[in-house]
């Protein structure tokens, strides 16, 4: 059976690997791996595919940057138009970023069956891109494998059938687990001259956090403030850097900045880290899962588990709350959390047995 997989975002590439691994090794699917290239920059995208062990795309659609219309519209034309081709017997995306989008709806218009992983995360706060893009998708999909009871609980309240539903655990964790040897033995905190515990590290890309001058200025200046007690480590994504730029606000001089950095050693520096700070979503899983504290800077949060029982704390914005959460942390007011069940590491094994039952028929 011939599953056309949907990727095209870094969030993406961590939760498509064990897939592909898994389909290959039971060979009873055949994953066809379409990158929509919503990311092209080679630090989002080529370093991860490397690291993660992914095979090259069957398809490569390389739509580029645009709206949220834009890049979607081109994504649907591009995985629409390779169908006739791929013959794909289901249709299977991951997340929530506008690729997610494009296969969910390319699947609903072409009645080809539609498998999400990461189903049933909300914010339920419409005016977020990715809550419109994980509401659609689940509308479509018909079999959902949530990360958490939260996310299933939610497509219960939406009316979704219990028996399309399959509780695997986390697939974005499946990479930090298989490579915790390869993270273990990276040097990266000691060539950028850190010293574990003592740095904090950061990312920061959301539209909502950098696309409005008066709240990425306030970040920055919270960053700025902090950097001078602290070492601070921020990989500047190139959404950032644009508005940074745009808006004439300067890097602070306390901050190491660096390009994106490939995935083994994105995750070592945040495992040595004594904070992270982030807007991203699946840093708050992963911090969670190796015990670091995590600051998320969004008012809304699709992971409720990670502050319920993770490490995690939300924060918003505000340029002094960040200052004093911050303080809060380093004074030893650190969250204590444990990890939520099936968040080991095994999801793409089981998501794959479970998708081998409903579209391979018995031997």
């Amino acid at each position: 059976m011939r599953m056309l997989l949907v990727a095209g975002a870094r969030p993406n590439f961590m939760k498509i690997a064990s897939v592909i691994e898994e389909a290959n090794r039971g060979g009873k699917i055949k994953p066809i791996l379409v990158h929509t290239g919503q990311h092209y920059d080679p630090e989002l995208s080529d370093s991860f595919f490397q690291q993660l062990g992914i095979p090259e795309p069957d398809y490569h659609l390389g739509v580029g940057s645009g709206t949220h219309g834009q890049q979607t519209a081109r994504a649907i034309a591009g995985i629409d138009g390779i169908l006739p081709e791929a013959k794909p017997d289901f249709i299977a995306v991951v997340g929530d970023v506008n690729s997610t989008l494009a296969g969910a709806v390319v699947a609903g218009i072409r009645r080809i069956p539609l498998v999400h992983s990461e189903a049933g995360y909300r914010t339920h706060y419409p005016n977020q891109p990715e809550e419109i893009n994980r509401q659609v998708a689940d509308t479509l999909s018909s079999y959902f494998f949530p990360s958490t009871e939260f996310a299933a609980e939610n497509l219960f309240r939406e009316g979704v059938d219990p028996d399309r539903v399959f509780m695997a655990g986390n697939i974005n964790l499946d990479p930090m687990f298989r490579l915790m040897p390869e993270i273990e033995s990276c040097g990266v905190v000691e060539e950028m001259g850190l010293s574990p515990g003592n740095y904090i590290f950061s990312t920061l890309h959301r539209p909502e956090s950098v696309d409005h001058k008066e709240i990425l200025r306030g970040i920055m200046g919270a960053f700025d403030e902090v950097s001078r007690k602290i070492s601070f480590v921020l990989p500047l994504h190139p959404r950032t850097a644009r508005r940074m730029a745009e808006f004439g606000i300067p890097m602070p001089g306390g901050i190491t900045m660096t390009k994106p950095l490939p995935y083994i050693q994105t995750v070592k520096l945040m495992k040595a880290a004594v904070l992270v700070i982030t807007d991203s979503g699946g840093i708050q899983d992963e911090t969670t899962t190796i015990g670091v504290p995590c600051l998320t800077l969004r008012e809304h949060t699709e992971r409720p588990e990670t502050i319920l029982m993770g490490t995690n704390r939300l924060i918003g914005t505000d340029k002094e709350r960040i200052i004093r959460e911050v303080q809060r942390i380093l004074g030893g007011d650190v969250p204590k959390g444990r990890v939520p069940e099936l968040w080991d590491g095994k999801t793409g094994e089981r998501v794959v047995r479970v998708l081998e039952g409903f579209f391979t028929a018995p031997e």
